[in-house]
């Protein structure tokens, strides 16, 4: 037989040809069959068998033939193997390849972000349409291939129990190198984008965008088919140990596999066109600010400025509101150039900033004058390849399975053919420029045949084109969503060049300003303003407008947080090793260098409270409702940071006011505690106020909830920062309250203590009245006052007018009080000897307050305070004693009245004070010496005196006698 030939071919190592083995195995198959497992042959059955009956060969030819059986079964395992394995390999190449253009996709956008001259800017982008055709043909379907090869191969079907392991581990393999492979093309995809969006318009080509775009809409529909997949997969999904080149495979694997059942939809995720045309906007309006930014920076007036360096310093005022809203204008009183109403105008010429002189960069030419043209052109043609050539507008929906071999949709098939260029295989294709012109002879030569051949009453001729009108319509809405998204990508953008850092590389090239953060505030206000005068002579274009008033006002809130921090950090330093020493502020007001830190610490965010309240006024005034909405919004995003650092200020303020008041007052520092609670305390109170009044009205009563979530929760934090500065500047406020009462309590005891050792309480108040009067005070009294009110007096040189008269007030109140109380306590006897002593005693005090207090408002203030009523009244009780000794007198009803009335004339009452009935001439004597200091004035006030029986009572003649009840009436009497 055929088969039986003799095995030397086959030693000489001849190859056989598999045809003939399968040949060979199906005519067996006739006479033997095979019975797993084990492979054991036998014959078939005489009914089943042909011609063939019996041969004595027949053994040896079942065993060669389960032989030839297994070989070939181990041949189709070790064929799928190798099948499998360069799956594997050619998956692991093309994802290194994917590496390869990703790291060169992000070294050219380095090169773009760091502005390094590398030449033409080129990106892989543009074969994104070819490497999303390759993933989706030979990479994506490798696992239904395998399955296929599987469950189709006749001699693997038999092995099919004992590959399931080894399958599933495959399976898992291979679905793992796919999602790294996508993740790779979405780097690819998002990185190149970046790139794609600095490149000249001049130099993309139509081809560039068909290719772009088409790629995209490729990834989207892989991803969403492998979405599918993984949905309806009944497979766990595992985390598989893959020895790879790199660690970075390992921990692609871990990332994809462990956060969701589904691997690629938590780690990969579709590429909206929104996406797209946000991230093109954003990238292009990076082109568009650095040029602004070497508009504003790199002029030459601008430049000499900067390297003149002789900057004065920025006084952070107050903000005057500009014409029409279009600009703020801050206050500028900073040098001598400018008078106490001098302000800054933007919109004027030759603005001042202290020494400073804002360049007017209007005659210069537009950074800007081509650019808003070209966008347009370049969106337009963008928007039309994406209208035209795919579905990224169109909502997607894959059902059922993976349909691998259908790649477009219908619509896309039918615009497949839609760009078409009339150019050579191998030439350049045309540029934007080129093809615009082509396409418009295009357009007419067709309008031309249109209508030649498709008049209105011919047949051919379409009715309606729902779908161009729709195609139409919404390239037009996309290209003004592009322009929104592009003016207002510059004004971020804007902000984010002037907040880059300056790297000196050696050169010798000008690398420009560098972050405004570091730059004096003068010379940032000299930016400003010169951004006001380009909008307020409408220099840039309109859409403009806004994104650069938002730069200006971002640029001053960021001096504003810098000067903040700077002050904050010098008032935390000052407030270690401060001696409270008086320190002038403006308007002859003195403060400790920490307060005036403190306050110097809010005047950057006042200034910017006021600015943001202005603007609020003048949106509110107009009827720019949307603009209104984004304005409020941004102001709230300025507003709520700055208030939490005024409650931080305030939190400080808090904390050294209240640390150093009860410091000064256990030590009785009079001068520094007087210094902190009756100016530090006001002065910082006062600027917390302000704050609070100035972002009251952003603030809605009651709170109403809003359909911008953002904006509320905003409102809402502001809310709740104002409650906390409302609250902390009560405390303030109560701290100076009951420092002031401590005060007083602590002056009380001192002057108790002092009178009690130093005012005599014996018979010196008691002498016999046929003395000669006194004419000079006590030396105690004297004392009295350079001990307790001197040091007072000398604490509030440096304080305001009412903080030196509540202060005045508080210590001869307390301290005559003390006096007299202790008089009352101890009962002391006074003759007319002793009340004319007293009243010498009373009257140099106020004679010395007199020619000590050099403010005459509050000379007058405290010279006519009741207590000195008080004090005169007493002494006028004490001397209301009977002329001669031995003289019975009563207290007659009108001594025991507690209203005292003295109804003469100022020169009577001068007399009637001293009388002593025949001894008036001692009068004159006494008053000769004080004719400057008039006695309190009772008659108008009707000046009620209190205690008068108490006074009455210590008259040494008159006074009320104790008497004592004998004994027995002390003794109870019983019934």
């Amino acid at each position: 037989m055929f088969f039986m030939e003799d095995d030397d071919d086959e030693e000489d190592g001849g190859e056989f040809d598999i045809r003939e083995v399968e040949k060979t195995i199906g005519a067996l198959r006739q006479c033997y069959s095979i019975f797993n497992p084990g492979t054991h042959v036998c014959k078939r059955n005489r009914d089943h068998a042909m011609s063939f009956a019996h041969c004595g060969s027949g053994v040896v030819i079942g065993e060669k033939y389960a032989e030839m059986h297994r070989l070939m079964e181990r041949r189709a395992r070790l064929e799928f193997m190798r099948d499998y394995t360069n799956r594997i390999n050619a998956v692991r190449l093309f994802i290194a390849h994917l590496e390869d253009l990703c790291q060169e996709e992000y070294q050219t956008w380095y090169a773009v972000k760091h502005e390094l001259d590398t030449g033409e800017i080129t990106t892989n982008l543009e074969t994104l349409s070819h490497i999303c055709e390759e993933l989706r043909m030979h990479h994506v379907n490798h696992w239904n291939s395998v399955k296929q090869h599987l469950h189709t191969s006749k001699w693997l079907r038999p092995q099919l129990p004992e590959l399931c392991m080894e399958m599933d581990h495959m399976r898992l393999m291979l679905m793992q190198y796919r999602d790294v492979a996508l993740w790779w093309v979405e780097q690819i995809i998002r990185i190149g984008l970046e790139v794609f969006a600095h490149m000249d318009v001049d130099n993309i080509t139509q081809t560039m965008l068909w290719n772009v775009a088409r790629g995209i809409e490729d990834f989207n529909s892989i991803l969403q088919t492998v979405r599918h997949i993984n949905s309806h997969d009944i497979h766990p999904h595992r985390t598989l140990n893959v020895d790879g080149k790199a660690a970075l495979h390992s921990a692609l694997f871990n990332c994809v596999s462990n956060n969701s059942t589904a691997h690629v939809a938590s780690s990969v995720k579709p590429i909206p066109f929104s996406k797209v045309l946000h991230t093109l906007a954003l990238e292009r309006s990076m082109v568009a600010a650095k040029a602004l930014h070497s508009y504003f920076t790199m002029n030459q007036e601008f430049l000499s400025l900067q390297q003149a360096n002789r900057f004065s310093e920025f006084t952070w005022e107050s903000v005057v509101n500009g014409d029409n809203g279009k600009s703020i204008s801050f206050d500028t009183r900073t040098s001598d150039y400018h008078s106490s109403s001098s302000q800054g105008s933007c919109s004027g010429l030759n603005v001042k900033i202290g020494n400073l002189i804002v360049p007017d960069l209007t005659g210069l030419p537009n950074p800007l004058g081509e650019f808003g043209r070209q966008e347009r052109e370049f969106a337009s043609s963008f928007l039309g390849v994406v209208c035209q050539s795919t579905t990224l507008l169109r909502k997607h929906v894959v059902k059922g399975g993976a349909h691998w071999g259908k790649k477009f949709s219908p619509r896309t098939q039918r615009h497949s053919s839609a760009f078409r260029f009339d150019t050579e295989p191998n030439s350049k294709p045309p540029l934007l420029s080129e093809l615009k012109v082509k396409t418009a002879e295009k357009n007419e030569e067709n309008s031309q045949k249109l209508d030649a051949h498709f008049s209105r009453h011919d047949p051919k001729r379409k009715s309606v084109t729902w779908g161009d009108n729709a195609d139409s319509t919404v390239k037009l809405q996309l290209t003004s969503r592009y322009i929104d998204l592009l003016w207002n990508g510059i004004g971020n953008n804007l902000c984010l060049v002037f907040e880059q850092h300056v790297w000196n590389r050696g050169d010798g090239v000008a690398q420009g300003l560098g972050h405004v953060g570091l730059c004096p505030d003068s010379l940032l206000m000299v930016i400003v303003y010169m951004i006001q005068q380009g909008v307020a002579k409408e220099f840039f274009p309109a859409q403009l407008e806004e994104p650069l008033q938002s730069v200006s006002r971002r640029l001053v809130a960021s001096a504003a947080w810098a000067k903040w921090e700077e002050a904050i950090c010098g008032a935390l330093a000052s407030s270690t090793v401060d001696k409270c020493s008086p320190t002038p502020l403006a308007a002859g007001a003195y403060s400790t260098v920490t307060a005036k830190l403190l306050r110097d610490t809010f005047r950057p965010l006042l200034f910017l409270v006021t600015s943001v309240n202005s603007i609020k006024t003048q949106r509110d005034s107009s009827e720019m409702l949307k603009q209104s909405a984004e304005v409020r919004k941004e102001s709230l995003e300025i507003l709520v940071p700055a208030m939490a650092r005024v409650l931080a200020t305030c939190s400080v303020s808090l904390k050294w006011c209240h640390v150093k008041t009860f410091q000064f007052l256990s030590g009785w520092a009079v001068s520094p505690f007087l210094l902190v609670t009756q100016s530090d305390i006001k002065v910082l109170a006062d600027e917390s106020k302000k704050a609070l009044t100035l972002v009251k009205p952003f603030i809605p009563e009651p709170p109403k909830s809003s359909s911008n979530q953002v904006e509320h929760q905003l409102v809402l934090q502001l809310t709740a920062l104002s409650l906390q500065v409302g609250e902390q500047c009560g405390q303030l406020q109560m701290l100076s309250g009951s420092a002031v009462k401590q005060f007083a309590s602590s002056l009380k005891a001192m002057a108790s203590d002092f009178f009690q050792g130093a005012m005599p309480l014996g018979k010196v108040w008691r002498k016999k009245s046929n003395q000669e009067f006194p004419t000079d005070p006590n030396e105690y009294v004297k004392q009295a006052l350079d001990t307790l009110v001197v040091p007072i007096l000398m604490g509030v040189v440096n304080l305001k007018t009412t903080a030196q008269l509540g202060t005045l007030s508080v210590t001869v109140v307390s301290v005559c009080e003390t006096w007299t109380e202790l008089i009352l306590k101890e009962k002391i006897k006074f003759s007319l000897y002793g009340a004319h002593q007293l009243y010498l005693d009373f009257l140099h005090v106020r004679t010395w307050l007199s020619e000590s207090i050099q403010n005459d408002e509050v000379k007058q203030s405290i010279l006519s305070l009741d207590i000195f009523k008080y004090l005169f009244g007493a002494v006028s009780l004490l001397k209301k004693q009977p002329k001669k000794k031995g003289v019975a007198t009563t207290v007659n009803r009108e001594e025991m009245s507690t209203e005292v009335s003295i109804t003469s004339t100022t020169s009577q009452r001068n007399n009637s004070l001293l009388s002593f009935g025949e001894g008036s001439g001692h009068t004159s004597e006494c008053n000769s010496d004080h004719d400057d200091v008039s006695v309190p004035d009772l008659d108008n006030d009707n000046y009620k005196m209190p205690n008068s029986v108490d006074w009455l009572a210590l008259r040494v003649h008159g006074g009320a006698r104790s008497w004592k009840l004998p004994s027995c009436f002390n003794r109870e009497v019983n019934d």
